[in-house]
This record gives C-alpha cells, sequence and structure tokens, in this order.
C-alpha cells in the first residue's frame, strides 16, 4: 500500500511499473499527470481513484492490471482505449460516485479515496475481511451499521457479522483501536470484555 506525498505533481511514466505486490495506492490532489504504464503490470491493484486535479494519462497506464475492478476517474477526463483498461474493470466518474454515497444516506463526511473504498466493498460478489478492517480507521460506527445493512448476510464474512451483532455504539471507539480482526484476537481478554454476548467462537477462528 504507498500513499503518495502531497508535494508530487506528476507520476512518471514506468513509476510502479511491474509492482506486482502493491495492493492500493492513494493518489493526493497535487497529481496533475500520470505517465504512460505508470501503473503497467501491477496485478494486485484492485482499485485506483484518481483525483480532479489530474488533467492527462499517458498510453497503456493500465495495462496488465488483470486485478483492477474498480477505476474512479474525474468527470471531464476522457478515458481512451489506449489506457489498457482490461474489460473486466469497472469506470464510474466522480459525479457516479457522489450519487451513489447520497443514496447511502451516511451520516459523516468521506474523502473520495474512502468513499471509493465504500463503494467497492459494496460492489464486490465476497467482500472479503481486509475489506472491512480498511473501513475501521475511518468509518463511523452508525454508518458502518448502514452498509452491512445494505449487504446480503451471505456476502458478510461469517466473522465480521457475529461480530457486529455483538457489538453496540458505546464500545465502537474502543474495538476500532484494533485495526485488524487477527489484533482483536491476539488481546482476546480485553476484547471479550468490550463485546457482548458470546463471541468465543468467532474470535477462536480468527487466530
Amino acid at each position: 500500500s504507498i500513499t503518495i506525498p502531497d508535494s508530487v505533481a506528476e507520476i512518471g511514466g514506468r513509476a510502479f511499473q511491474y509492482c506486482y505486490s502493491l495492493t492500493s495506492i492513494t493518489i493526493p490532489d497535487s497529481v496533475t499527470s500520470i505517465g504512460q504504464e505508470a501503473f503497467y503490470g501491477c496485478e494486485s491493484l484492485t482499485s485506483i481513484t484518481i483525483p480532479d486535479s489530474v488533467t492527462s494519462i499517458g498510453a497503456s497506464a493500465f495495462d496488465e492490471c488483470n486485478g483492477l475492478k474498480l477505476l474512479v476517474v474525474p468527470d471531464r477526463l476522457s478515458i481512451d482505449n489506449d489506457l489498457g483498461i482490461n474489460e473486466h474493470t469497472k469506470i464510474i466518474t466522480h459525479s457516479d460516485l457522489n450519487s451513489h454515497m447520497t443514496g447511502l444516506d451516511l451520516k459523516d463526511h468521506y474523502s473520495l479515496q474512502q468513499q471509493s473504498m465504500i463503494y467497492q466493498l459494496l460492489h464486490t460478489d465476497s467482500p472479503t475481511i481486509t475489506q472491512f478492517e480498511n473501513l475501521f480507521p475511518f468509518i463511523a460506527p452508525e454508518d458502518f451499521k448502514i452498509i452491512i445493512r445494505k449487504l446480503p448476510e451471505d456476502k458478510i464474512p461469517p466473522d465480521v457479522l457475529n461480530i457486529h451483532r455483538n457489538l453496540d455504539m458505546q464500545t465502537w471507539n474502543q474495538i476500532t483501536k484494533f485495526l485488524t480482526f487477527s489484533d482483536i484476537a491476539a488481546t482476546r481478554a480485553s476484547a471479550t470484555e468490550m463485546f457482548h454476548g458470546d463471541i468465543d467462537d468467532s474470535l477462536a477462528k480468527l487466530k
């Protein structure tokens, strides 16, 4: 996972070429252009959110990004066929994303990158525990409950669903200091005091 510093104005050509293990990247508003083949072969990237500041993207920037499921782009940015985007990648504009988020009626305000993470989770056939964990650092408790309710129960990992059912609003700030479910399992004694109800089975599975 990489967060590009705000001081960067351009992602140069082949900047992340063949970074096979790169799973996520945060592009700041300071970036105005993305060079050719910038993400060529980044097969572990599942989503990329391009800020409104970007006005040009070079040829084959996303070629061989076979795992790319979601690309969020500025409304005014032209997306050409030569960018190498595979046919399984869903492309949505900032306006589309904003409309979707408005429809969710979430209580808090989220950055473009955070909105993309929420959108991708809700539109993934089988959301992973990692996707839920990635929301923990920023999601408001009431919004987490809204997101859970939007998903069919059979799409939610059983341990996430069980923990959600046994978690009340008052303890949310306590539990989110454990940024992963593995952390919760590792600190079993503390975690069980925060939950209401018996979640031993779920916690045991996370070891």
